[in-house]
């Protein structure tokens, strides 16, 4: 499988060995709110749906890191539910290596900045009356 995509987010700093592709059929999760934060995720192809309890926030799509906001907020634990709304691929990388590709990448760090701004906005804006 080719990846150029994300090695051109990432500028080349991941290798294909680092990431494991991970293949989701619908309604199956890919984590759970409160578990241990142990993996970043990049979708592929394929949508994802973001759940705060019972609460649907948003639905994440192509391109897209999965699992950023519980790890640039220092929680040990996820703090979304996220399921597959239909077959999905996502790239799944440790901590560590989205550690390190960020701390070399501004054009990575520059999209990270972009889609969690988006992010909260969407949060906010679907957030009323149960934050």
């Amino acid at each position: 499988m080719k990846l150029d995509f994300f090695h051109n987010i990432t500028d080349n700093q991941f290798i294909e060995t680092q990431l494991e592709v991970v293949q989701l059929e619908k309604s199956e999760k890919l984590f759970e709110e409160n578990k241990p934060l142990e993996y970043i995720y990049f979708i592929l192809k394929g949508e994802l749906a973001i759940n705060k309890g019972k609460h649907f926030l948003w639905t994440a799509l192509n391109n897209e890191f999965i699992g950023i906001s519980s790890f640039f907020s220092k929680e040990p634990n996820y703090a979304y539910t996220v399921e597959a709304l239909k077959k999905t691929q996502v790239l799944k990388m440790s901590k560590q290596d989205f550690k390190e590709a960020i701390n070399h990448s501004r054009k990575l760090n520059n999209s990270i900045i972009d889609v969690l701004c988006k992010r909260i906005k969407l949060t906010l804006a679907k957030g009323k009356g149960f934050f």
